[in-house]
């Protein structure tokens, strides 16, 4: 194997390996509770329902800079 070929691999890999972060369009579990002024655990059922209902989506393994946490993103669905 060349090190030309080798690089490549290795940065084709390093898209795989970096942790996905927050997108401004999501928010968090913290972010729910938070502006509701409800407990972690209520927030995090209040937006799995929202997934279970179409209107929002969910990205699991989110790195939120803001915490320094991996946590779950929630989206809200795109209708238009």
């Amino acid at each position: 194997m060349t090190d030309a070929v080798r690089k490549r691999i290795l940065e084709e890999l390093r898209q795989f390996s970096e942790r996905p972060t927050l997108e401004p369009d999501e928010v968090t579990t913290s972010d729910y509770a938070e502006e509701f002024g409800c407990s972690h655990q209520l927030a995090s059922q209040r937006l799995k329902q929202l997934v279970a209902d179409g209107l929002m989506t969910i990205r699991k393994g989110v790195y939120d800079r803001r915490c320094g946490k991996v946590v779950n993103a929630y989206r809200k669905v795109d209708n238009g």
